[in-house]
């Protein structure tokens, strides 16, 4: 018979050679075994150590396997899109590992704050152990003030200032408190469009003195300061 022709071993035939044909065609099929073997694997110079399984594991891949790692970039200065899910690790864990969002949110400063509804303005203080509010004081050195709730105003300007209150105030807000700590007799407020109540009537505009070395706490009620 005519020898088969291939070139790689899926164009062998496994039924040849058959029985029958002359034993003088022998070497012609050894021959043809060994150039398709050499023409399948041109590049195995040494021995393959990898398993079937291995080499099984090349199955769906479509395209050079470093060049898709190369692709991936260098982890150091890498930037990553998606959603990425890593180790949540120990509170106070200071070290330079990856913080997820939820070490971010158990280490955040709002879970340590006492409730804050109606306590805009306020400045946070600790006895040790707990959280609480207390008013920020600030030192006034200017000739004017915009004043808002939860502050604590110290006029230390050696010359007078004129304290404005907040146009839009909130009854759930915190007090305003005025200390005059510059002894002088000109210091002034404005009540912004809104009325104050006190044991000396009802006021309302501006231009109004407050007396010198007193401190003064207003509270917005009824849609009305208060002193």
């Amino acid at each position: 018979m005519t020898v088969e022709s291939a070139v790689y071993i899926s164009q062998l035939n496994a039924s040849l050679p058959a029985g029958a044909d002359a034993k003088a065609e022998g070497d012609n099929h050894l021959r043809l075994i060994k150039a398709v073997l050499v023409g399948s694997f041109p590049n195995v110079s040494g021995a393959v150590t990898a398993t079937h399984t291995e080499i099984n594991y090349l199955v769906g891949v479509t395209s050079g396997i470093q060049t898709q790692i190369n692709a991936k970039g260098a982890i150091t200065g890498q930037a990553w899109t998606g959603t990425h899910t890593f180790v949540t690790q120990a509170a106070f864990d200071n070290s330079t590992k990856a913080a997820t969002t939820a070490y971010v949110d158990q280490r955040a400063m709002s879970t340590a704050l006492p409730t804050q509804t109606g306590f805009a303005g306020g400045m946070a203080t600790s006895d040790g152990t707990s959280a609480s509010w207390t008013d920020y004081v600030a030192n006034v050195t200017a000739t004017s003030v915009s004043m808002v709730q939860g502050v604590v105003y110290r006029l230390s300007n050696v010359a007078s200032t004129n304290c404005i209150f907040p146009s839009s105030p909130t009854e759930s807000g915190r007090d305003i408190e005025i200390i005059a700590a510059n002894d002088l007799l000109t210091n002034t407020f404005d009540l912004n469009g809104k009325e104050l109540v006190g044991p000396f009537g009802t006021l309302s505009g501006s231009g109004h003195v407050l007396d010198r070395l007193m401190r003064y706490r207003f509270r917005y009620v009824g849609g009305k300061w208060r002193v």
